[in-house]
C-alpha cells in the first residue's frame, strides 16, 4: 500500500475545514494556508508523476466494509487527470 494518493487527497481534504472555520476576518491566514496546501499538492503530484514515469506503480486499497474497497490506482492516465486538476 503507498500512501501518496491519500495524501494527494488530504491536502485538499484536510486543510478545507480549517480555513472554513477561520473568522472572516483572516484572509490573509486563510489565503496563505490555501497557497501551502496548494503548493504541497503540487509537490505531490509533481513527485507521482516522476515515479510513475519511471515506471512505478501506486495502489492504495481502504476497506470500506467487508467486501468493499475503495481502491486509488495512479496509473499514467490518472496522473494526467490529476496533473490537470492540480494546477
Amino acid at each position: 500500500m503507498s500512501a501518496l494518493p491519500l495524501l494527494i487527497l488530504v491536502t485538499s481534504l484536510g486543510i478545507a475545514p480549517v480555513i472554513f472555520m477561520l473568522q472572516e476576518e483572516s484572509a490573509r491566514l486563510r489565503t496563505a494556508l490555501n497557497l501551502a496546501a496548494a503548493l504541497l499538492k503540487l509537490g505531490l503530484v509533481a513527485w507521482l508523476s516522476w515515479q510513475v514515469a519511471n515506471g512505478a506503480l501506486f495502489e492504495a486499497r481502504l476497506q470500506l466494509v467487508p467486501g468493499l474497497d475503495l481502491v486509488l490506482q495512479a496509473d499514467a492516465l490518472s496522473v494526467l487527470f490529476v496533473a490537470l486538476s492540480a494546477v
